[in-house]
């Protein structure tokens, strides 16, 4: 419904969420359950923490970035509290969705059998070639 992207499903242990991209923030709600990005090349990237979670008003999340800061892939974004989200079963499938790319990077797709474990450096997708 968002758009083109992809989900990661956290390890029940993670407690922080990873910038997918370098780039600078752009949207950041009260709620902290998304954060907005734009990239050097002009590409908008929304990583969305969680399904239904703009209803708990930011409660389980704490921002570790600004508004319009300038950061780097793989840094902390923002941190869960997941004694709270569990407690609420909050499901916390991640979803990283491009909100739109710039026409040069329109073919990109997913890295096929990438497997089940993806750390904060990691690349997930790549240029159609």
């Amino acid at each position: 419904m968002m758009g083109d992207g992809f989900a990661i499903s956290l390890s029940a242990t993670a407690n922080v969420v990873f910038a997918p991209v370098a780039g600078k923030v752009v949207s950041l709600p009260e709620s902290h359950h998304a954060v907005g990005i734009v990239t050097k090349d002009g590409d908008e990237i929304l990583v969305h923490i969680g399904i239904d979670t703009v209803n708990l008003n930011g409660q389980g999340f704490t921002a570790v970035v600004e508004q319009d800061e300038e950061i780097e892939q793989g840094q902390e974004i923002v941190k869960l509290d997941r004694d709270f989200l569990k407690n609420r079963e909050v499901d916390l499938t991640t979803m990283v969705i491009f909100t739109k790319l710039i026409p040069e990077h329109q073919d990109w797709k997913l890295i096929e059998n990438y497997g089940d474990k993806v750390t904060n450096l990691d690349t997930i997708v790549e240029k159609q070639v």
